[in-house]
């Protein structure tokens, strides 16, 4: 689904949403996955943009149990600004927190996905 944000393709997202609560993953699951996923690419840019470029030292900061997955990952955010990924994370903490209130957990996915797609969409990243 993470591919499908970056890209700005609700529908697409969406549509990876419907399938895995399908198959009975756990909303608050799937949001413990996105917020690793969104704090790994932000931690990675952030130490870019700083003007890090041990690789080594830039996996160790992003926790990163491989590093030769750094190289991967940087692809993913080449063209991603930073506070796009604040951004999502934001949203995505919104999501957490509403899940452990009891909100629909549902609508509240599709709604805090929607929104993190539109930070991606035209002109959001």
């Amino acid at each position: 689904m993470t591919p499908a944000l970056l890209a700005g393709q609700t529908g697409l997202a969406l549509s990876i949403l419907q399938d895995l609560l399908a198959n009975n993953e756990a909303p608050l699951r799937l949001c413990a996955a996105l917020v690793g996923q969104f704090r790994t690419w932000l931690l990675v840019k952030t130490a870019l943009e700083a003007g890090e470029r041990d690789e080594r030292a830039i996996a160790e900061f992003a926790e990163l149990g491989n590093p030769k997955r750094l190289f991967f990952l940087k692809a993913e955010i080449k063209n991603v600004a930073a506070e796009s990924l604040q951004r999502a994370l934001a949203e995505l903490l919104t999501l957490e927190w509403a899940l452990k209130q009891g909100a629909d957990e549902t609508s509240t996915l599709q709604t805090q996905i929607v929104a993190i797609a539109q930070i991606f969409g035209k002109g959001g990243s």
